[in-house]
């Protein structure tokens, strides 16, 4: 079995009585070709497929001796791909399965990153890697025929990521007064492996809603007093992050300070037109008095 298009057959031979005469050698069902004393013969640019090579040697007597060797050309590389995996939070699990129309698949070699290859045989079709640090990995897969042939390799790319995403709160502050009962709850979040897969938001302990990716949310029809913002952030591995900010609502005493203020202004106004009424009328000589 090999790989080769050209096949160099060797033999040996002799004769104790009269001595060798000539060789001849053939592949397959071609013509006979005359190689006189020559112990080897190159076969060239034969197809893929089993072939037989034959040698007749004579003596000097007329006597010859016929032999012959089977062998098979495989010049395609095998394939192997990978067929199922699992990632968890710190490692991969693949399996593969790999194939050979021509010489048969020998073994199977898997490879994490840059680490060597290593030989799986055909008693395994699965390998786990554990213990990898976050970041991006690889694992290929390739095999390799009967015939010495190597195949192209199959690649997983895959990401290890256990790290929670980054969330800050920008707005409210932790312990504000707000005098309103709608709030815009703002947020700044990241993710240095992966992606933000969503953001969630709960008050006061309630469930959470969900922001989608945005990084606010508008919450109206607040009561006064003491409130609770959750913020849930999940990355695209599953990973999460939570800050808690608390603040409080006074809409309605922001309301009675501007009525009051208000009427306290109506009032000094009346006062002030009252005064000056009385001004002018104290400067203004009574129609009735006369000078003498």
């Amino acid at each position: 079995m090999t790989m080769l298009a050209n096949i160099t057959l060797a033999w040996t031979m002799s004769d104790a009585t009269s001595g060798v005469s000539e060789c001849q050698v053939a592949i397959d069902s071609e013509p006979w070709i005359l190689v006189g004393l020559n112990t080897s013969h190159e076969f060239a640019g034969l197809s893929e497929g089993n072939h037989t090579a034959w040698l007749n040697v004579t003596d000097r007597a007329g006597w010859f001796a016929l032999d012959n060797v089977t062998f098979m050309v495989d010049l395609t590389p095998p394939y192997a791909w990978n067929s199922m995996y699992s990632i968890g939070e710190t490692y991969v699990w693949v399996s593969w399965t790999a194939l050979d129309n021509t010489s048969g698949v020998a073994d199977v070699q898997v490879q994490l990153d840059d680490d060597s290859w290593i030989s799986m045989g055909l008693e395994k079709n699965n390998e786990t890697f554990s213990g990898l640090e976050d970041g991006n990995h690889a694992v290929r897969i390739r095999a390799v025929d009967r015939a010495g042939n190597v195949g192209p390799a199959s690649t997983l790319n895959f990401l290890i990521d256990t790290a929670p995403p980054e969330i800050a709160i920008v707005w409210p502050g932790d312990g504000q007064v707000i005098d309103s009962s709608s709030i815009t709850v703002t947020w700044m979040m990241d993710d240095a492996l992966s992606y933000v897969s969503r953001a969630e938001i709960s008050l006061d302990g309630g469930s959470f809603m969900s922001a989608g990716t945005d990084e606010s949310m508008t919450l109206e029809g607040l009561e006064d007093g003491d409130h609770t913002i959750r913020l849930r952030v999940i990355d695209a591995m599953g990973n999460t992050a939570e800050e808690t900010v608390s603040f409080v609502v006074e809409a309605e005493a922001g309301t009675s300070g501007l009525v009051i203020a208000a009427i306290a202004v109506i009032v000094i106004a009346a006062v002030l037109v009252v005064a000056y009424v009385a001004l002018r009328r104290k400067k203004t000589p009574d129609d009735g008095q006369k000078k003498t």
